[in-house]
């Protein structure tokens, strides 16, 4: 993830915790029920073993839990904004090919 990006990485995907989504999955067919779901704190994790420091995690789509069932669920989607870990780095810029040196300032 860390080398696909210039400074910002941000995913979407399914809610583990998300129990309407968990039980449609299970009576599916469809190729999706296969496909990985997260939590807030395995999805972070994800992203630091790619060497990116974690900003924010939180969820999204509670509405679109409604969509797999009407039991009560946590919101269907957990996100993690992550960005490349502070240093200095060498880049080529898009418009003239050029090298540059940049470096993400600490807070």
């Amino acid at each position: 993830m860390a080398k696909l990006s210039k400074k910002y990485v941000l995913n979407y995907v399914p809610n583990s915790n998300c129990l309407a989504y968990k039980n449609a999955k299970k009576r599916s067919k469809a190729q999706w029920k296969d496909e990985a779901d997260f939590t807030e704190e395995s999805l972070a994790k994800l992203h630091e073993e790619a060497g990116l420091e974690v900003v924010e995690t939180g969820t999204a789509g509670k509405e679109w839990a409604k969509r797999f069932g009407k039991e009560p669920s946590e919101p269907y989607l957990v996100y993690c904004l992550a960005q490349k870990k502070v240093g200095r780095e060498e880049w080529q810029t898009e418009k003239n090919n050029s090298v540059a040196e940049f470096a993400i300032p600490e807070e």
